[in-house]
C-alpha cells in the first residue's frame, strides 16, 4: 500500500504501478500462508526504481518524482542512490512499516549491491563526500551502512534479514562492490543468489569454478558466526534442461529426476543450513513436465520431510 514511508504498489499485479488491486495482495499472502504452516519473508529490490523501461509509467508515489535527488540514471533505469543517507533511512523506514503492518517472518533483499561498476554512476556524490578512500571501499561502505541500518530495523521486531549476493565471492567482492562478510551485522541471514545456482559437477571450457560443489565450498569456508546460517539458492529452471554452455553434456544431472535433491543433501553434508528453490514454479514449467517434476518433488520430499 502507498504509506507515508513511501512503499508504493509495484506495476505487474493491478497492471500499472499505483494503482490499488481491490485488496491487500501481502495481507493475503501472509494469511494464507501462515494457515498453511509456512514462514513468509517480503522480498525486497532496495535500489532499483525502473529497468529496462519497467513499469512504463511511474506512479506519482514514485521516489523518483517525489525525490529526483536521490535517483541516479543508468543505461537500464532509475535507482536509488546507495551513498545517499536519506535513502538509507527511507529504506529502514520502510521495513520498520513493513514489519509494523504484517506479520512477516524475515525480510529478504536481493540485488542490494550497485547496479552497475562504471565510476560516471556516483562520480558526484563520490566527489561531494570528500571521502580519501578509493571509489570501490566507498561504494562497499555504503553498501556496509544500509545492511546494518536495515538489519537493526528488521531485528527490533525479531524479524530474520538476509541478502542474496552474487553466487561467486568474486563478483560478490569485486564487480558488485559489496561482500557479505565485512562489517554486517553478525545475525544477518546470507543467503546465496539463485542467479547462480549451477549443477554440482557443471563444468564450462574445463573448468569447475562455477560448479555448485566447488562455489558452495569456497563459501562455507568463509569465517561466520554461529548465528549466521548460509542457504544455497538451487536452480530448478534448469530441470530438464542443463547449465547454459555445459560442454560435459547438458541436463545429464538436471534429467535425473532428483537434481535437487541430491544438491540439497550435498549441501547439508558440507555444512550448509539450508536451501532455497529458484524458483517454485520452474518445477511444472520444464519442458519434461510433468513426469520430470513429480520425480524431483518426491525426492525433495524425501530429503526436506
Amino acid at each position: 500500500p502507498c504509506t507515508p514511508a513511501g512503499i508504493f504498489r509495484s506495476a505487474p499485479l493491478p497492471g500499472t504501478q499505483g494503482q490499488d488491486p481491490g485488496f491487500d495482495p501481502l495481507a493475503v499472502l501472509v494469511e494464507t500462508a501462515h494457515a498453511q504452516g509456512l514462514t513468509l519473508e517480503a522480498w525486497i529490490n532496495p535500489y532499483r526504481l525502473q529497468a529496462n523501461g519497467t513499469p512504463a509509467e511511474l506512479c506519482a508515489q514514485s521516489p523518483a518524482l517525489l525525490h529526483p535527488n536521490w535517483v541516479k540514471h543508468t543505461a537500464t533505469g532509475l535507482y536509488l542512490d546507495p551513498a545517499s543517507i536519506k535513502v538509507q533511512q527511507y529504506l529502514a523506514d520502510s521495513i520498520r512499516e513493513l514489519c509494523t503492518n504484517y506479520a512477516i517472518d524475515g525480510i529478504h533483499f536481493d540485488d542490494y549491491f550497485y547496479p552497475t561498476t562504471a565510476p560516471d554512476f556516483d562520480a558526484d556524490s563520490y566527489a561531494a563526500s570528500g571521502s580519501t578512500i578509493s571509489l570501490a571501499d566507498w561504494r562497499r561502505q555504503n553498501v556496509n551502512d544500509l545492511m546494518r541500518a536495515c538489519y537493526a530495523a528488521a531485528h527490533a521486531f525479531n524479524v530474520r534479514f538476509g541478502v542474496s549476493p552474487q553466487g561467486t565471492l568474486s563478483a560478490a567482492a569485486t564487480a558488485n562492490t559489496a561482500m557479505p562478510r565485512s562489517g554486517w551485522p553478525s545475525q544477518a541471514i546470507v543467503i546465496i543468489d539463485p542467479a547462480a545456482d549451477w549443477g554440482l559437477n557443471y563444468r564450462k571450457n574445463g573448468s569447475d569454478a562455477l560448479s555448485l560443489g566447488r562455489l558452495a565450498a569456497e563459501w562455507l569456508s568463509l569465517p561466520r558466526t554461529e548465528s549466521v546460517q548460509l542457504a544455497f539458492g538451487l536452480g530448478a529452471y534448469r530441470i530438464g534442461d542443463g547449465d547454459e554452455g555445459d560442454t560435459s553434456g547438458p541436463g545429464t544431472e538436471w534429467c535425473t529426476g532428483h537434481a535437487l535433491a541430491t544438491q540439497a543433501t550435498t549441501l547439508r553434508s558440507l555444512g550448509a543450513s539450508g536451501a532455497a528453490l529458484y524458483r517454485y514454479a520452474f518445477l511444472f514449467a520444464n519442458t519434461l513436465y510433468p513426469t520430470l517434476a513429480e520425480q524431483e518433488i518426491a525426492a525433495l520430499r524425501e530429503v526436506w520431510g
